[in-house]
């Protein structure tokens, strides 16, 4: 290096090889100059192919094995209570029961647990209905009536309606019980057609219907009841049987401070009265 630029001596030999002398050269720009840019490059391609073998490497393993881990995790976390956000959907599918490794068995034994887990809640709530329902009206029972008679003594507003089935007796013992069978699906399906969300039916014994209405206008009320009366009398009976049943109803209404017993036997009371009145209309027996 002679004043900042590369110098180059290269020697001159004779066909003999003696040396004859040199030839001095010099250079454009120094050495570390003319090839820093292929250096440059060299450490820039090198890196970029690390990071994209990083990147893949690190992809291969989050698909084979922490992305599995992750979902199973996840299931764990709902299956234990701990996590709503999974409500609905089915957790089942995010096992990967296909592998044979560990994760695959890990995954296959929290499947069964789900599986057994999904299949013991599902009865369990099945139980919990067939207690609380009439199997053949799919109405509330009496037992659920029940265990719920304490919450309709402190409504603010409530609306009872009594309904009983005229002449089912006669119905079962003369054209059998399969057809009064279907006198009380009718008339559980017509009450249904009056109640809303806020409104229980319980079925409180053969041919006897419960309605109550809680925290409901007499507005509403009085629109249920118009119907009754309208559709009054209702026959739940075909056209062509030799037995007629009618379905008698009696209400109450209350708001404020009422007294539910009292209110009850109002409405069962107003009830029988409907079904004596059926009684004259149709010359039905006192049966």
């Amino acid at each position: 290096m002679e004043h900042g630029r590369l110098v180059a001596y290269r020697p001159v030999r004779t066909v003999d090889d003696k040396l004859a002398g040199y030839l001095i050269v010099a250079l454009n720009s120094p050495l570390e100059m003319r090839y820093f840019p292929h250096i440059i490059g060299f450490f820039c391609v090198m890196m970029l192919i690390a990071f994209l073998g990083s990147f893949l490497m690190v992809k291969f393993f989050d698909s084979r094995f922490f992305a599995p881990i992750r979902k199973i995790t996840k299931s764990a976390v709902f299956l234990s209570g701990d996590d709503s956000s999974l409500e609905g959907q089915d957790v089942s599918v995010m096992f990967d029961t296909k592998r044979t490794d560990e994760i695959g068995q890990l995954s296959s034994a929290l499947q069964n647990v789900f599986f057994h887990m999904n299949s013991g809640a599902q009865n369990l709530s099945q139980a919990i209905y067939d207690a609380n329902h009439d199997g053949m009206t799919r109405h509330l029972n009496k037992r659920c009536y029940s265990s719920m008679i304490e919450t309709f003594r402190k409504l603010d507003s409530i609306c009872v309606i009594y309904f009983d089935v005229n002449n089912l007796k006669l119905m079962n013992d003369t054209l059998g019980h399969e057809n009064g069978d279907r006198v009380i699906t009718r008339a559980a399906d017509y009450i249904r057609a009056f109640m809303t969300e806020q409104d229980y039916c319980f079925r409180m014994g053969g041919d006897e219907f419960l309605m109550v209405m809680t925290n409901c206008t007499f507005r509403a009320a009085d629109k249920v009841i118009e119907q009754l009366e309208k559709d009054a009398p209702y026959l739940l009976s075909r056209e062509d049987d030799s037995v007629r049943c009618a379905l008698a109803y009696g209400c109450a209404f209350a708001k404020g401070e009422y007294d539910y017993d009292a209110l009850l036997a109002e409405a069962e009371e107003n009830m029988y009265d409907k079904k004596t009145e059926l009684k004259a209309l149709w010359q039905m027996p006192d049966r």
